[in-house]
């Protein structure tokens, strides 16, 4: 999976949009662990950030997608203080 882009739906904000189109973004996948993954974005949308956390949020497949900075990379599993910028499911 990694170095694979993967579309995503976004769910909310109910009014996304990015340079793929209404409620859709591209990323590729960096790092993956138990509760997610570390993706780079590959869309751009307005608060662009070069790179994305995502969370687990349900059994149904969605994230909690958080924006990151590229210089707490190492430490961004563990930090509380993450940017939340929208819900989605990812499409392998």
């Amino acid at each position: 999976m990694f170095n694979k882009k993967m579309t995503v739906t976004i769910a909310e904000p109910w009014d996304f949009t990015s340079s793929e189109g209404d409620n859709t973004l591209i990323v590729e996948m960096l790092t993956q662990n138990d509760d997610g993954f570390i993706a780079k974005c590959c869309s751009n949308f307005d608060g662009k950030k070069n790179r994305l956390l995502f969370r687990k949020r349900n059994s149904y497949g969605q994230y909690n997608i958080h924006g990151i900075d590229d210089s707490i990379i190492s430490n961004v599993i563990e930090s509380s203080s993450l940017e939340f910028i929208m819900i989605g499911t990812v499409h392998y």
